[in-house]
């Protein structure tokens, strides 16, 4: 599970790095996090942060957001 401290990280993150935009849906079934913008580098950033977290990212089939574990 992602916390909101992190997830601001991430976003901040993935915001400075390549310009993609991500939002932070948490709900009864878990959270999920959509991204505008979504391309293969926005994918990886988001890979390379959460693996220092030693977490990591289910991507939907078009990219347009992702879970973590």
């Amino acid at each position: 599970m992602l916390t909101i401290d992190d997830y601001l990280r991430l976003k901040t993150h993935v915001q400075n790095t390549n310009g993609a935009v991500l939002h932070f849906h948490d709900t009864c079934g878990g959270q999920y996090i959509s991204i505008e913008n979504a391309d293969d580098d926005t994918q990886r950033v988001i890979k390379e942060f959460l693996a220092s977290l030693n977490l990591s990212a289910v991507f939907d089939d078009d990219k347009s957001g992702f879970t973590v574990k």
